[in-house]
């Protein structure tokens, strides 16, 4: 190993190191900090940390803005928005369908073993056996109600998005006619 990769492997592990002991420094409130956060209304350290995050969540939306000119960009970053988050539902939709064939799918393997096996089977394997469908047909049921939900959440987070991003792309002044 030559001295430069070595060198490299050094501050690679010192960068690491330094990650892992990052702080975060909170402290109260103090000097012009509090009459500010009172003035907006926040009177403890949670609101104005939940300030703060509300804040970092809307500035992801300035970098997608810098370079917008027109409408017809502002649009498009609209629509590219919207479709991305229907992606991501659906891919999420997926997620849970293919969840609960693969449930069904290992229910039935175990049933075609026990019909092949049932005579050979001792009280409690048949006892486990019974126990286990029972557990699969609870998870079944559990993923199709989880799927349902899902389909009536992501039907109204898509609405929620969709006037989060006209309310935002509005009031950045990017749009008029979203």
């Amino acid at each position: 190993m030559t001295i430069n990769e070595q060198n490299v492997r050094d501050i690679l592990s010192f960068r690491e190191e330094e990650e892992k002991n990052l702080l975060c420094d909170l402290r109260p409130l103090t000097g012009t900090e509090a009459p500010r956060a009172k003035g907006l209304g926040l009177e403890t350290a949670e609101d104005v940390e939940e300030q703060w995050r509300l804040q970092q969540v809307e500035d992801v939306l300035t970098r997608f803005l810098v370079g917008l000119q027109t409408q017809t960009q502002t649009q498009e970053l609209h629509q590219r928005c919207l479709s991305e988050f229907t992606d991501r539902m659906k891919e999420q939709a997926q997620l849970i369908q293919n969840q609960h064939q693969k449930e069904s799918q290992e229910m039935q393997d175990k049933e075609q073993w026990y019909q092949e096996n049932q005579v050979n089977l001792n009280l409690q394997e048949v006892l486990d056996y019974h126990s286990y469908q029972e557990d699969k047909r609870k998870n079944i049921e559990l993923i199709k109600t989880r799927l349902q939900l899902h389909k009536v959440s992501s039907a109204q987070k898509s609405v929620f998005v969709d006037e989060k991003l006209r309310t935002e792309l509005k009031s950045r002044g990017r749009s008029s006619e979203l």
